[in-house]
C-alpha cells in the first residue's frame, strides 16, 4: 500500500513538474510572440511612415510646380497688362493732358 501511495506521489510530482514546464514554455512563447509582434509593428509603422512621407513629397512637388506655373502665368498677364497701359499712355497722353487742361480752364471761367 505504501508503495502504491509513493508511486502515486511520484506520478503526481511528474505531472506537476510537466505542468510547470508547460506553463514556463507557454510564458516563453508568449514573450517571444510579444517581441515578434512589436518588431513587426515597428517595421510596419516604419514602412507606413516612409510611404506616407514619399506621397507627401510627391504632392508637395506637384503643388509647388502648379503654383510656379500659376505665378508665371500671372507674371505674363501682368506684364501684358502693363505694356497695354504703357502703350495706351504713349498714344493718348497728349490728348488726356489737353482734356485735363481744358477742364481746369473751363472751371475757372
Amino acid at each position: 500500500m505504501e508503495k502504491i501511495v509513493n508511486e502515486m506521489i511520484e506520478e503526481i510530482s511528474r505531472i506537476n513538474s510537466a505542468a510547470a514546464d508547460y506553463v514556463e514554455s507557454a510564458e516563453n512563447a508568449k514573450i517571444k510572440l510579444g517581441r515578434d509582434y512589436r518588431a513587426k509593428k515597428e517595421e510596419f509603422d516604419e514602412k507606413l511612415n516612409d510611404s506616407a512621407q514619399a506621397r507627401l513629397d510627391e504632392l508637395k512637388e506637384k503643388l509647388t510646380r502648379e503654383n510656379n506655373d500659376r505665378i508665371d502665368a500671372l507674371h505674363r498677364e501682368t506684364d501684358e497688362y502693363i505694356m497695354a497701359l504703357e502703350s495706351s499712355f504713349e498714344q493718348n497722353h497728349s490728348e488726356w493732358a489737353q482734356k485735363i487742361v481744358d477742364e481746369i480752364t473751363a472751371q475757372r471761367l
